[in-house]
């Protein structure tokens, strides 16, 4: 199992430098991306090419289902992916500015993009099969965008006749699930930090910016992970029974998951113009 460790990066180009807290054996592969502007991937892409093979078909031959594995074409990582939550930036609460130090101090909510149904990834009529993950309350996953697509209407009331109109709609994610973790029975499912913050501050690091500039920084910053895609590859999954409408929430929402399963090896501040301002290593 890898461990979270504190990590931020060196300088990133004059005149901004990141002040560095101890560094991992890893954190130089997330370094290398400071100053530069990569290859965006977008998750439905990453997905669509990283489909988990058919299995044999009962009319196909052991040869035929061989040379099938032969050409299958995955893409390798790394993959850069952008978050497109909080319209495209980052979490404003993730960065607060010191003008008197010009400094942005970076917390754990710069990097909160928890939210990815997991419970309904691994729960009952799942096609997954895994008894860590299904038992496991705490899981290192990421929430890269949803969309709440409403797909009709319908006339309901309760055992005392109070009528309400009910909206049926599909509740997608597109997600990232790396692992679960080991956790005290009693914690409820969540998503870990997936950069480990310091547990009495939240604070991860400090991204020197001039004053006339932060601003700027903060409207138009942004987040990206960098991702291995690793077995089971991707699933798109339809839940089989949607929620259950009341009076006070008369909606009927039924899950639909697009998930890319993926080593989530960095996490990336972009400025404006997607260049990598800071980098931090997420092992």
């Amino acid at each position: 199992m890898k461990v979270h460790l504190n990590v931020t990066t060196a300088c990133i180009a004059a005149p901004l430098c990141l002040i560095a807290l101890p560094q991992s054996v890893f954190a130089e592969t997330c370094e290398n991306y400071i100053g530069q502007t990569p290859q965006i991937s977008e998750i439905e892409t990453a997905i669509e090419r990283n489909q988990p093979l058919a299995p044999k078909g009962e009319f196909e031959t052991a040869t035929q289902y061989e040379a099938r594995k032969a050409t299958e074409t995955k893409i390798t990582g790394p993959l850069v992916i952008s978050m497109k939550l909080e319209g495209s930036t980052i979490n404003k609460n993730g960065l607060e500015y010191d003008a008197d130090r010009q400094v942005f101090k970076l917390n754990r909510y710069a990097f909160a993009y928890g939210g990815l149904r997991v419970k309904d990834l691994w729960g009952f009529g799942s096609p997954l099969s895994n008894e860590d993950a299904r038992n496991a309350r705490m899981h290192i996953s990421l929430l890269v965008k949803k969309e709440d697509k409403p797909t009709g209407t319908y006339e309901a009331s309760n055992a005392f006749g109070r009528k309400t109109e009910v909206i049926k709609l599909d509740g997608i994610q597109w997600g990232i699930y790396d692992r679960p973790l080991q956790s005290d029975y009693r914690t409820s499912y969540t998503a870990a930090d997936v950069v480990a913050a310091e547990p009495e501050t939240g604070m991860i690091g400090e991204i020197p910016v001039p004053i006339t500039e932060a601003k700027q920084f903060k409207e138009s910053a942004s987040v990206a992970v960098v991702v291995e895609p690793q077995a089971p590859w991707s699933i798109k999954y339809r839940k089989g029974y949607p929620s259950k409408p009341t009076i006070r929430r008369p909606l009927e929402e039924t899950v639909v998951l697009n998930v890319l399963f993926a080593d989530i090896q960095c996490a990336l501040i972009l400025d404006g113009n997607k260049r990598v301002a800071a980098a931090f290593d997420t092992r």
